[in-house]
Formats: C-alpha cells, structure tokens, sequence
C-alpha cells in the first residue's frame, strides 16, 4: 500500500578528500553522497531540508514526474525561489507512475559538482513480474565529475566568452 517515505537534511559544508585531494564540499547529514531516497511507486516522498551551508541551495529529484507539484521540482528562478541559509524548506511529492533509478542534486550554481547529490530508486509495483531472476541485493553506483577545483571557479569559466578557435 502507498505509504509515506519521510526524511530529514541538513546541509552543511565541510572539508573533504574523496579522492585524496582536499577541498570544501557541500553534504547532507554529513554524507557524501548524499543518502538513499527509496521507495515504492504510489508512494508520498517528504524531505525536510535545514540549509545551514553558507550558501543558498535547492534540491531537484531528477526525473521525477512533477504534474501538480511544480514547485517541488528545485528549479531555482523556475519553480522555486532557493533555500537560504539557517532556513528550512520541505519537499513533498508523490511518486506516481513511474520507477526506476534515479537521483537529485542541488539546482542553484551547479553545487551538484561541490558534492551536493545522491541516489534515488523506485520500486516498481510489478517488480516480481518485470525482475524474474533472483538476486541477493541491490547496489547504487554514483557516477559523476568531481573537480579540484569549486564549482565558483568552474562556472567563472563556463560563463567566460569564448576564446577564438584555432583553426589548422
């Protein structure tokens, strides 16, 4: 039966090495990635999010049908304004006809490169009927650039002109 799938972020930002350098990332509840959004198709999706990071943010759950909840969708400067910090804002949304693996990310100044995302999966409701081989257990594998460099810096070069192409 649908049920409520309920969670609780907070972001914040700390200092971290994921692949030996060290460099300022943001993460919620002190995870990165960010934890495992699960739930069954039919179901409610609620996530309560204290942005105590020093800048704004926004949660998008890429993917995810959002007929009649628009303004659930992150989109900053689209459907949402950003979460400020030292505030709180919640998610809510039901997950309806569709299943799958997916995930979210931030949506405000690309903070999904400084580490702000995380895995997603539905369950489909004819799971035994589409998966007929046994298995023992299911595993996320979260693929995705990561820069030494902040996404602040990376973006001063995505927004630069474009220098002039050198043509042979």
């Amino acid at each position: 039966h649908p049920t409520i799938r309920e969670y609780f972020w907070t972001i914040t930002t700390a200092t971290l090495n994921p692949d030996g350098i060290y460099r300022p990332m943001f993460l919620i509840n002190n995870q990165f990635p960010g934890p495992l959004v699960e739930c069954n198709e039919g179901d409610t999706i609620i996530v309560h999010i204290m942005n105590q990071a020093p800048n704004a943010t926004a949660i998008h759950f890429h993917g995810m049908f959002q007929n009649g909840t628009n303004n659930m969708d992150g989109t900053v400067g689209i459907t949402q304004c950003p979460i400020a910090p030292n505030s709180n804002f919640t998610y809510r949304f039901d997950v309806k006809g569709q299943h799958g693996t997916y995930w979210y990310h931030a949506h405000h100044s690309a903070q999904a490169s400084d580490g702000l995302l995380g895995p997603m999966v539905v369950h489909s409701k004819q799971g035994r009927k589409l998966q007929e081989l046994d298995y023992a257990t299911d595993r996320v594998v979260m693929v995705q650039d990561h820069y030494h460099n902040l996404t602040s810096e990376l973006l001063m070069d995505y927004l630069a002109e474009p220098k002039e192409l050198l043509l042979q």
